[in-house]
Order: C-alpha cells, then sequence, then structure tokens
C-alpha cells in the first residue's frame, strides 16, 4: 500500500467517472480500452497532473501514452491515475480516476478474512467526498470463483450507496465477457444472460441500487452493461502483446456514459 497525499479535484462542477473494483477485475484495461477508442472519436485524454501530488502519480502519468497506445502489455505503475476527457473542441467533459486500491481488498482467496469489516482508506474516502456530480462504474468479474471474495465485494458496494448523491449515476460493468459463455458472437454479448448470472453469483448486489414504483414495483436505478477489452498473446520473445477487441464494446459503455454526462451537466 502506498502512502498517497491528498487528493485534489480543481473544478468542483466537472462530472466525475469513478472506476470502482478490486485488484484484477479489470480497471485498467477498461479505461485503456476506452480512451484509445475515444481518441479514434476525435476525444482527447490528458492526465490530471494536479489530482495528485506524488512521485509515483507523477510516474504514472509519464507512462500513460505508452501504457495506452501500446500493443506491448507492459506492467507500468498504475495504482492509480486521473484523466481529464475533452471533446474536439478542447472542452472539459469528464475527469476519470481509476483506483486499483480503492478499498483493502489486496488480495482475493488466499486470506478472505481481511476482507471482512474492512473500511475504505482516506484516499477512497476524500475521492467520494468530492462534491462533484459522479458516475459510478462497478466493475463485475465473472472469473472470481470464491463465494466468500464475492460476497466481501457485495458488501463493499451496497456501502457505497449513503456515500452517493441523489444525482449521480451507477453503471455495472460485466468485464471479460469473452470468458463467459455470454457472447453471441466477436461483437456482442447476451446481456440479459449475464445480468442474470451476476445475479446469481453476487446474490443481492444490485439491491441498494433499485427503486420500489408504485405501479411496476422493483425497479432498476443502474445501467448494465457487458465490456470485453481484448485477448492476450504470447509473442516471440516469450512477452504478452495484447489486441483490442471489438469497438461495439467501448462504443456501447460510452453511449450510456455521454447520456449521463448530458444529463448531469444540465443539472449544474
Amino acid at each position: 500500500m502506498y502512502d498517497y497525499p491528498k487528493v485534489k479535484c480543481s473544478n468542483p462542477t466537472t462530472p466525475l467517472l469513478l472506476m470502482f473494483g478490486p485488484v484484477s477485475c479489470g480497471k485498467s484495461m477498461i479505461a485503456t480500452r476506452l480512451y484509445c477508442w475515444l481518441r479514434k472519436q476525435g476525444y482527447k485524454a490528458c492526465c490530471a497532473r494536479d489530482f495528485l501530488d506524488s512521485k509515483y502519480y507523477n510516474d504514472s502519468c509519464d507512462n500513460f501514452n505508452n501504457r495506452v497506445y501500446s500493443h506491448v502489455v507492459i506492467n507500468y505503475p498504475a495504482d492509480v491515475l486521473s484523466l481529464n476527457i475533452c471533446d474536439s473542441q478542447n472542452n472539459l467533459i469528464c475527469q476519470t480516476i481509476e483506483v486499483p486500491w480503492l478499498f483493502h481488498l489486496d488480495t482475493w482467496s488466499d486470506t478472505p478474512e481481511i476482507m471482512i469489516n474492512t473500511p475504505f482508506t482516506s484516499f477512497a474516502k476524500d475521492v467520494f467526498s468530492f462534491a462533484n456530480p459522479k458516475i459510478w462504474c462497478i466493475i463485475i468479474d465473472p472469473v472470481r470463483n470464491d463465494i466468500n471474495d464475492r460476497i466481501e465485494y457485495v458488501k463493499k458496494t451496497h456501502e457505497l450507496g449513503p456515500m452517493m448523491s441523489h444525482r449521480d449515476k451507477v453503471i455495472f460493468i460485466y468485464n471479460k465477457v469473452d470468458c463467459t459463455p455470454f457472447c453471441k458472437d466477436f461483437s456482442c454479448a447476451d446481456t440479459k444472460a449475464a445480468y442474470k448470472d451476476v445475479e446469481q453469483n453476487y446474490p443481492k448486489i444490485f439491491t441498494p441500487f433499485r427503486k420500489k414504483h408504485w405501479l411496476f414495483g422493483w425497479r432498476d436505478k443502474f445501467e448494465f452493461v457487458p465490456f470485453q477489452t481484448g485477448v492476450y498473446s504470447l509473442a516471440l520473445d516469450g512477452g504478452k502483446v495484447f489486441t483490442a477487441g471489438h469497438d461495439n464494446y467501448p462504443k456501447q459503455l460510452w453511449e450510456i456514459i455521454l447520456r449521463h454526462l448530458k444529463e448531469l451537466h444540465r443539472q449544474l
């Protein structure tokens, strides 16, 4: 665990896109895949260097272009990274915050007892306390096999509810869909089947994010989207090479994010 100084958010009205999830669920690669696709659509991304005054964070920012645009898989420092996303006219539309150690789930399966009743880090609490409108991207990893791990993750997501504003938005991202039986083909997945899989393997994870309608009963107050970052293959030198998945996945995710961003900007 790294000892980071206090985080800063220079613009209190910029919507924040929070990537929430434990180690190895795919936060970094989801963000990387999304940023690469956005660049092809004319958007721009640059590191929010004033977010954190830390040599380790500065190293992450310095390595950003190599991390995002290289096909070679290299383990650059990525313990925390925040990016400003701008449109083609350089208008800031959101700030992303990707934090692999957002809470104390430093390991899965080996010692699950350390996850029980473990509070959020002070860093996470600082991010949660920002007055900015937020889009919470809660990442689901379908390849986690240990039931205790999944139960503890459900508990941590339930703790997010009291930290959310009524205007905040929630997106559940079902990552690694290509590792499940729910891919229809290379470009799309069976969203309903993936949704049911989460209900079965992460029991009650959706409960705090639903609202009861007087006529239609319980309704989801969140979006759910399957996602594939890409595939990894071995290079001749023994390293790994990343090949991006179909553009349809980042396209679908960004359409949801953009719709929420427009609504949040109207409320400002």
